[in-house]
């Protein structure tokens, strides 16, 4: 068995089931996802605003491709 052959798990699930086993459940074997709730949205859309009133940028401090911009390249 290769290292490709394993089925992988998110490390965030072992956190979330530390506090809630269910919560992994639901999402990885149910494929139910937690949906975005209205405060949620409207802190993003005020912070999205306030990038863009200040210039700043989206930050991506991931190994993978973030937007356009990849730190891989």
């Amino acid at each position: 068995m290769s290292y490709e052959d394993e089925e992988l798990i998110p490390v965030y699930y072992i956190k979330r089931f530390h506090f809630c086993p269910r919560t992994v459940y639901f999402e990885a074997v149910l494929g139910y996802k937690e949906y975005k709730k209205e405060y949620m949205v409207k802190g993003e859309e005020e912070h999205e605003k306030r990038r863009e009133k200040n210039g700043e940028k989206k930050k991506c401090f991931s190994l993978f491709k973030c937007g356009n911009n990849s730190i891989l390249e």
